[in-house]
């Protein structure tokens, strides 16, 4: 999708990796992340096809306007409690067993897994390993990944704050 998005530019494996990173492989953040390239000049229009001008490592930083107003409109569309979980996911890390939010959320180990994995059904989170009752099973080894960290940094200063408090 990269290639089809800059022509030309080189396929560097730390550039494909950022651009996974920031996006979670969704398409149309991926194209959010190239556009804001583009209009930022961190990818240039050469004579041979798209350079990179910023390091790649400097181009996963930057939160596109039209990405974070993306990630606002599809967490706007959960419930309070989906958007609870998913804000203590996005500061649980990467990656998490779900178990481990119930304490602070004032749930059950059970109520928490089975929430994850109806937002890895929403495509919200992305879970490592979904039993066949649908229930994320989150044995130390298996966890959830938080696909989309951009929605960590969509959350205000008080939001982030009181996501923390409830895992800590």
């Amino acid at each position: 999708m990269i290639g089809s998005a800059l022509p030309g530019i080189a396929l560097d494996p730390t550039l494909v990796h950022t651009v996974h990173q920031r996006t979670g492989g969704n398409p149309l953040f991926v194209l959010a992340l190239v556009d804001h390239w583009k209009t930022t000049s961190a990818v240039v229009l050469q004579a041979d096809g798209w350079r990179a001008v910023a390091d790649f490592d400097e181009l996963g930083k930057g939160v596109p306007e039209s990405l974070t107003a993306m990630i606002h409109q599809k967490m706007d569309t959960l419930s309070p409690e989906e958007q609870l979980l998913l804000e203590a996911a996005s500061v649980a890390g990467r990656e998490f067993v779900a178990s481990v939010l119930a304490p602070g959320l004032g749930w059950t180990e059970d109520d928490a897994e089975l929430r994850c994995a109806n937002l890895a059904r929403q495509e919200h989170l992305s879970a490592t390993r979904v039993c066949s009752n649908g229930r994320v099973d989150a044995s130390p080894r298996d966890s959830v990944s938080f696909t989309h960290s951009t929605a960590k940094r969509c959350m205000n200063v008080c939001r982030r704050a009181g996501a923390h408090a409830c895992i800590a």
